[in-house]
């Protein structure tokens, strides 16, 4: 017996009832398993079987996400006081890597595609524009931009020098033929430019005659 009611010694009616506790002695019960489970819910899990939350170590983990109990001591199954408590072991997720932003300004745009998918970087947006002092196909600038922090998984947006017109196109010879028309306003002949994507190109470098034919590779 650990209680009564009334108290030893108190004075009390004939027949009056007395409330006595008798103690079941050390109960002890198999210990529920709380892996897979969020904190919270392991905590719930734990309280209705008998048993209590008591530590909680955290770690990285690349297998399993944040808030998840990955293990626990005593076990699942094995037997333990009742009210006591267990500890738990909980992921805190894949640990964040941070990087810092390098100038990738006028290197080339394979060169930095590469660099980029080696350090887990991806680019969102590759934008092409002419530029006075870059060659084509040299980076112009970067967002972010360079010396900010980084994660490892973010996107990076790129500016390149010249046009995206035939990126992964290794080009290939094409005949051409022009007849220089008997209409020419200039007397002595015309000079002949081949226009792709707004920028000009020069393939002739002399005139031609009025009347006479061009053609090459």
């Amino acid at each position: 017996m650990v209680a009564q009611s009334p108290l030893a010694n108190s004075e009390v009616k004939l027949n009056k009832p007395v409330r006595i506790t008798l103690s079941v002695g050390n109960q002890k019960l198999p210990v529920p398993s709380t892996m897979g489970e969020t904190l919270e819910d392991a905590e719930a899990i734990l309280k209705k079987a008998g048993f209590q939350k008591n530590r909680v170590a955290e770690v990285h983990s690349d297998r399993y996400p944040a808030n998840m109990v990955i293990a626990q001591t005593p076990a699942p199954g094995v037997i333990h006081q009742r009210g006591e408590g267990v500890n738990l072991l909980l992921s805190l997720g894949t640990r964040i890597t941070v990087l810092l932003m390098p100038d990738l300004s006028n290197l080339p745009i394979d060169e930095v595609r590469n660099r980029l998918k080696a350090h887990g970087l991806k680019i969102s947006n590759e934008k092409y524009s002419s530029h006075p002092d870059i060659a084509s196909g040299l980076i112009i600038g970067h967002q972010p931009a360079a010396g900010e922090l980084i994660q490892v998984g973010q996107s990076i947006t790129l500016e390149v020098s010249g046009s995206a017109l035939g990126r992964g196109d290794k080009g290939r010879f094409v005949q051409i033929r022009y007849t220089v028309s008997s209409k020419m306003v200039h007397p002595n002949g015309s000079e002949l430019s081949l226009m792709m994507s707004g920028n000009a190109t020069q393939l002739l470098m002399t005139f031609i005659k009025r009347g006479n034919s061009l053609s090459g590779p």
